[in-house]
């Protein structure tokens, strides 16, 4: 890739190369871990009894207002913003009705997001979680949990 870009023009600095599938895990990472993490919590919550509704409306709850909290700061930047992104538009308005529907759907989305793994932890049976999780450190090599006698 470093000798394509530099048999075009040689002037055009080149770093940082990573194919996209790296550059897309590392984007990923972080809130793939908050989902696991949340899982976790709520897998933990179920197994001390609290019921799978409630479990739902907890996890749904959290990601919700994370959403919503983000959706509001961003709506209020960009609407005090406008003036600055006026002059830097071309074709486009700086309060164009379709951006903020395409935020509208993005909370939408996001709320999808919280239900996928909100229902998939509700339905399973922290016992069995347990045992695969016991399972797996022993398959990875990692040492066993305590457990009481």
């Amino acid at each position: 890739m470093r000798s394509e870009v530099q048999a075009v023009d040689s002037e055009q600095p080149v770093y940082d190369l990573a194919p996209f599938t790296d550059r897309l895990d590392r984007e990923l990472e972080r809130p793939a871990a908050t989902t696991r993490l949340l899982a976790a919590f709520a897998l933990l919550a179920l197994a001390l009894g609290a019921h799978p509704r409630q479990l739902r409306a907890l996890v749904l709850g959290q990601g919700f207002r994370l959403t919503l909290w983000g959706v509001g700061a961003g709506v209020v930047a960009a609407v005090g913003c406008t003036q600055l992104m006026a002059s830097l538009l071309y074709g486009v308005e700086a309060r164009d009705p379709a951006v903020f529907a395409g935020v509208a759907g993005g909370a939408v989305c996001s709320l999808v997001a919280c239900w996928v793994p909100a229902l998939r932890a509700s339905r399973v049976m922290p016992s069995i979680c347990l045992n695969s999780d016991q399972a797996r450190r022993g398959a990875v090599g990692l040492p066993p949990s305590r457990e009481t006698s």
